[in-house]
């Protein structure tokens, strides 16, 4: 179940703890830069039988699309539950967005190929590069641009 939520506060619990901190978080990011009350238009959460699985990021990114940046628990990385929280997020999306809003975006660090292949899986299509945007054990990386419009987000 996908839900907005407006106390930030276990958002940065979460960030802080599972380790995710030191897999995927920029070098050099201060833990109170990490989360904050403008840097998401909206945070929702994903809970499965009450539990909550992980968060997405939403931001406008232009008059007719959104930067999305999920995170899902550590623990539950390798079980497909990443690919199933976004696919509720599309459903979530489909259902709440104006019809005006057509696009999806998601920006990987290209280290991160498995999470760049559950993104194909589930539609997105390659969109650029954006080259050496992340910093990580002291190297600058490019990041992989994926979008998705709305006809194929309404059939995830």
């Amino acid at each position: 179940m996908i839900e907005i939520i407006s106390d930030l506060n276990p958002v940065k619990d979460f960030f802080l703890a599972d380790d995710y901190w030191k897999t995927f978080v920029d070098d050099n990011i201060d833990s109170d830069q990490l989360v904050n009350e403008n840097d998401a238009s909206v945070w929702l959460s994903y809970l499965k039988n009450d539990e909550i699985i992980g968060y997405i990021s939403i931001n406008k990114s232009s008059a007719i699309g959104f930067e999305m940046h999920p995170v899902i628990k550590q623990s539950l990385r390798s079980q497909g539950i990443g690919k199933e929280m976004i696919v509720e997020f599309l459903k979530w999306l489909d259902e709440t967005a104006p019809e005006y809003m057509h696009k999806v975006n998601v920006t990987i660090p290209v280290i991160f190929s498995g999470l760049i292949n559950t993104a194909i899986a589930i539609g997105f299509r390659p969109q650029g590069a954006d080259l050496e945007s992340y910093y990580k054990n002291g190297k600058l990386i490019d990041r992989l641009s994926l979008g998705l419009t709305r006809k194929y987000w309404s059939i995830s």
